[in-house]
């Protein structure tokens, strides 16, 4: 005996109930419905009052299940009704597919815009032919392979048939697919922000029970949406990417500003030969890590995978402070923002993280973001840590995202893990990241999407929490042309070294920017937690800088010679890099590595180097640029391997106080 007290009643019957009589009393009113929804997406109606109050009914299974009770009155009526039906079924063709963009529909304009884009501008496709590129809605996905219920089901179902049967014989098969539209873990918006599930995800994704202590087990991932042979499948099968957008507005922005202005007009300059390491340290805060001085080992591990045509900017924790006693280390932190916003190719980061914050000690946090000034000089973050891309929150943003979203700034994708994850996996992968990136020479690196991808493929259980946010098919802002340099072998102390420096292609015109380097710096860090274990590391810095200059670029020729100074660091890994570029090329070439030492020899020197002013006039007014012009035909020292040798710019005024004192090597 059931009493309906309100215009909804839902009731369970234990199994072995088949035929028993239910009493439901004070129906409401109107005529009472009564439905087996035990299925919850195939309920079926068993019955209804007769509008007395009443009603009795047989129960018609012997299995029990899930009911429902409602009156006819208090039944939702449809806002409105949709003919959904689209001009073609996705089953009704077989033309080949290459790139496809799984769209809300309302962000049409900027999927049709990126697949205009990728149909003349896939790396790998479009050097032979027009590359294959389809806009789907969502919408239509779900129609046709979930009866129109919002399911991730539907489309890993419609990637595996575009996958396995668009194209045919011969054809290449389906390898890219970018979802265009932000995911929400609360697609019920129980919560009550008002957040869609523009394309829904896979979050049933799931850690061990013991994986509790680090907070929910569940997490986010788009690889089982392209995993298409079985439950245990631990191999995607396409190159995924994910523009995490909530509006029209905001998709086209990316789609234009970043993605393609990124390729179709990049800001040239010696940016582009830069890649940022950064390491988290010893210390968890005011703690010991329990990993001591692993995230340096790991990091330097991952700088052998990268080309040593490029220059390094290394962000080390542990050089802004050994002991484990503060929470922060801003000084880190200022490092990392001024290095990001000159520009680089890459930022890398392994250590702790949290969906908005890099280290314990905060060496970027989510709300850095705004800061970064690289507008237009867009790396490819990498961040091997836990959570950093963890996307889906309905109110806020994750790191990850974040900084792909930047419309001045930020990221052009990020490579990161939308939940926990450890150590050593972490920087396995990392290294495998970068070799598959760059699986032949530094100037044709493979797209970002394609080298997470591979790297992730080689692993046991396929890395499923690292996602790629962006466009998959994008590659990092290295430079487009190889250079030939035809210089020395080795570099000794007081020799003139003489280059000759030929671009590859068509003939072209610009300026050459060329750095020579002796040996690499080793250092040892020594760390001894509190109970008194120690663990050693050594990590390698960037040599110093022997020479650094600019040259012109007539007809794709240059020509460069300078004098390696007396004071230098001996070894086996010197290296002289040259990045040329005009309005509308670059170039990269090397030599390295160069023995760099030599007994010496002293050229006659009595003089010092010539010091010009230039002054706009004979009165210095603030405000006013000041050109400094430095010569010397023997060589001017900027290796600041002592101290008392640099170039140091003293103000002083009219009574003779100084005003301003600048160490200006760097800018020499």
């Amino acid at each position: 005996h059931l009493d309906a007290a309100e215009d909804f009643l839902e009731f369970e019957l234990e199994p072995g109930t088949l035929n028993k009589v239910v009493e439901i009393q004070n129906i409401p009113a109107g005529e009472g419905l009564v439905f087996d929804v035990s299925d919850s997406r195939n309920p079926v109606r068993i019955g209804g009052g007769d509008g007395t109050g009443t009603y009795e009914f047989a129960v018609p299974t012997d299995d029990g299940g899930t009911f429902a009770l409602t009156s006819d009155q208090a039944l939702a009526t449809p806002v409105m009704e949709l003919d959904t039906q689209p001009a073609r079924w996705l089953r009704d063709t077989s033309e080949p597919l290459d790139y496809v963009i799984i769209t809300y529909d309302d962000f049409g304009d900027a999927a049709n815009m990126l697949a205009d884009w990728r149909r003349d501008h896939l790396y790998g496709v479009t050097e032979e032919r027009p590359a294959h590129v389809r806009v789907v809605n969502v919408s239509d996905v779900y129609d046709e392979f979930s009866y129109g219920m919002k399911d991730p089901a539907a489309i890993r179902y419609f990637l595996e048939y575009a996958f396995r049967y668009y194209g045919g014989a011969g054809a290449d098969p389906l390898a890219y697919c970018v979802f265009l539209g932000d995911h929400t873990q609360d697609p019920r918006d129980n919560q009550g922000t008002g957040v869609l599930d523009y394309v829904t995800s896979w979050q049933d994704n799931r850690d061990s029970i013991n994986f509790i202590r680090f907070g929910n087990v569940q997490y986010v991932s788009d690889d089982p949406l392209a995993r298409f042979d079985g439950l245990t499948d631990t191999s995607t099968d396409l190159y995924l990417g994910r523009i995490t957008v909530r509006t029209a507005a905001e998709a086209r922005t990316l789609v234009r500003d970043k993605i393609i202005r990124n390729e179709e007009n990049p800001d040239r300059g010696p940016w582009r030969n830069k890649v940022i390491l950064v390491a988290d340290d010893a210390c968890q805060g005011r703690s010991d890590d329990s990993i001591a001085l692993n995230h340096m080992t790991q990091t330097e591990r991952v700088d052998t995978s990268i080309p040593q045509a490029f220059d390094r900017d290394k962000v080390y924790l542990w050089e802004y402070g050994e002991d484990c006693i503060v929470d922060s280390k801003p000084d880190a932190k200022r490092a990392l923002l001024t290095t990001w916003t000159e520009g680089a190719w890459a930022v890398n980061y392994i250590g702790h993280g949290a969906d908005v914050v890099l280290a314990d000690e905060h060496v970027f946090d989510q709300v850095d973001i705004p800061l970064l000034g690289n507008d237009g000089r867009y790396p490819v973050f990498g961040a091997f840590s836990c959570s950093v891309g963890k996307f889906g929150k309905p109110l806020g943003e994750g790191l990850g995202e974040g900084l792909f979203k930047a419309p001045a700034g930020g990221a052009l994708a990020s490579m990161v893990a939308t939940s926990i994850t450890f150590s050593g996996a972490n920087a396995n992968l990392n290294q495998r990241f970068y070799e598959h990136m760059f699986p032949g020479e530094p100037t044709s690196p493979a797209p970002v999407g394609v080298a997470l991808m591979d790297a992730k493929r080689g692993t046991a259980d396929g890395n499923i929490k690292y996602v790629c946010i962006g466009d998959p098919a994008s590659r990092p802002s290295v430079p487009e042309r190889a250079m030939v340099v035809d210089g020395p072998t080795e570099m000794n102390r007081g020799d003139t070294v003489f280059m000759s420096l030929s671009i590859d292609g068509d003939p072209v015109d610009g300026v050459v920017d060329v750095r020579a380097q002796d040996a690499r710096e080793a250092r040892e860090a020594v760390f001894t937690n509190s109970r008194g274990q120690t663990t050693r590391t050594t990590y390698l810095r960037t040599g110093s800088n022997l020479y650094r200059g600019l040259a012109e670029v007539v007809a794709g020729e240059a020509s460069v010679d300078f004098v390696v100074p007396l004071s230098l660091r001996e070894g086996s890994d010197g290296r002289i890099r040259s990045y040329a570029w005009g309005e509308t090329w670059d170039a990269l070439g090397s030599l390295a590595p160069l023995a760099v030492g030599g007994e010496g020899f002293s050229p006659s020197d009595s003089t010092g180097p010539e010091a010009v002013f230039q002054l706009p006039s004979e009165v210095a007014i603030p405000g006013q640029t000041i050109e400094i012009v430095l010569e010397d035909p023997a060589g001017i020292d900027i290796t600041q391997l002592f101290a008392f040798r640099g170039i140091l710019l003293r103000i002083r005024d009219t009574q003779g106080i100084e005003q301003l004192r600048l160490d200006l090597t760097d800018n020499f």
